[in-house]
């Protein structure tokens, strides 16, 4: 009954780890092809993904794994209790570990000077995690029956190895995450420089084109006006020398009309006051 019951627990967990792996891939698929994320970026979004959700969920995994293995060593001995739980974290860890593999491989996806810099190093850090991983399966594997205290009183010396790849992969990580900020950081302090910079040419060319089309207006109204100061003070000598085709020349043009036709009128009453002068004197 017992060896069913772990049959059907494996089965079980199995079936619950490909759900969640399908789930995954549709929420990663989703995101990526969306506007939703913060990052705008895919490739420091996944290297931001990998630091602060990915490493530290394998290190709690792992740190999980470690504690049942402690346990086994004190009790000394692997019951399948312990088993089925170093089953449950070694599938828990190899997902993890697979989805941070995933977000490595989209980042170096879409910035290949990324790939270039630390790919290299990370494969390296990659080694003993996958070593350790490799380790963990041969000895939860409830269908190998010839695992032994031997390999497990082994298995943690694979610790220190594996927390300083760890740790080499979060700072390669998280030193090339931070370098990409920085530089769309000051990108955009660039953009925002350049935005305002336009925003005050604008403004100040906008001011400049009110101030000119306010003194072509005013400064023709204002000759018209001193004109017509001079029209009613008898002087018909002065016309407005403005030769625009708007309202205001057209305006102009009609003063110095009228100005002129008050010249020939006043001429031809002066002639004809003159004409009568001599009339009446013969």
């Amino acid at each position: 009954k017992r060896n069913v019951f772990a049959r059907n627990a494996i089965e079980s967990k199995k079936s619950a780890i490909k759900i969640l792996e399908i789930v995954n891939k549709l929420n990663s698929s989703v995101g990526d092809t969306s506007n939703l994320i913060l990052d705008p970026d895919l490739d420091s979004y996944y290297l931001m993904d990998i630091t602060l959700i990915k490493i530290p969920l394998l290190m709690d995994v792992s740190t999980q794994t470690e504690s049942v293995l402690f346990q086994i060593i004190e009790e000394n001995k692997l019951s399948e209790e312990n088993q089925i739980k170093l089953f449950n974290y070694y599938s828990q860890f190899n997902t993890a570990l697979e989805q941070t593999l995933n977000s490595y491989s989209i980042a170096y996806k879409y910035n290949d000077k990324v790939k270039n810099k630390i790919e290299p190093k990370v494969n390296i850090a990659l080694e003993n995690i996958k070593r350790y991983r490799d380790e963990l399966q041969i000895l939860s594997n409830p269908s190998n029956k010839n695992t032994d205290m031997e390999k497990i009183l082994k298995f943690p010396s694979q610790l220190k190895n594996y927390n300083e790849s760890m740790l080499d992969m979060y700072l390669i990580t998280s030193d090339s995450q931070n370098e990409l900020l920085d530089i769309r950081v000051s990108a955009f302090k660039f953009e925002q420089f350049l935005s305002i910079s336009l925003v005050l040419i604008i403004t100040g060319l906008t001011v400049f084109i009110q101030f000119v089309i306010v003194f072509s207006i005013t400064n023709p109204l204002g000759e018209a006006v001193t004109k017509f100061e001079l029209l009613a003070k008898g002087n018909l000598k002065h016309r407005i020398d403005y030769s625009g085709k708007d309202e205001i020349g057209a305006l102009s043009n009609s003063i110095n009309i009228f100005i002129e036709y008050l010249t020939n009128l006043l001429f031809v009453i002066s002639k004809l006051s003159n004409e009568s002068n001599i009339v009446f004197a013969d």
